[in-house]
């Protein structure tokens, strides 16, 4: 039942990703190279998923990433603040991999 509400929170999240997109003038400052199939992983090193879709959500740049099956197998909304590109081959999330599963199963 979680997993479910979890998704369908974020399916929301996601369906306003490209109106928000397409409304918003773009930031001026230096961004990260982001790219859909990118891997994220956790400050500890633990591969948590990867990008599917990168824009803007409520005025601040965002990602959707899908998470591995070991984490939660949900589709989750991330801001770009919350992670940093690592070496430009993958995004690491200023959490661990415990406090994402703590923060993702939390009703």
């Amino acid at each position: 039942m979680l997993k479910s509400t979890v998704t369908i929170a974020f399916a929301l999240a996601l369906s306003m990703l490209p109106a928000t997109a397409q409304q918003t003038k773009p930031d001026t400052a230096p961004q990260q190279t982001l790219a859909i199939g990118m891997p994220i992983y956790s400050s500890d090193g633990e591969k948590l998923g990867e990008v599917t879709q990168v824009g803007m959500h409520e005025g601040r740049h965002a990602v959707v990433a899908q998470l591995e099956p070991s984490v939660s197998g949900a589709k989750v909304l991330i801001p770009t603040e919350m992670m940093r590109q690592h070496e430009n081959d993958r995004l690491e999330l200023s959490m661990t991999a415990a406090e994402v599963r703590n923060t993702i199963s939390k009703p």
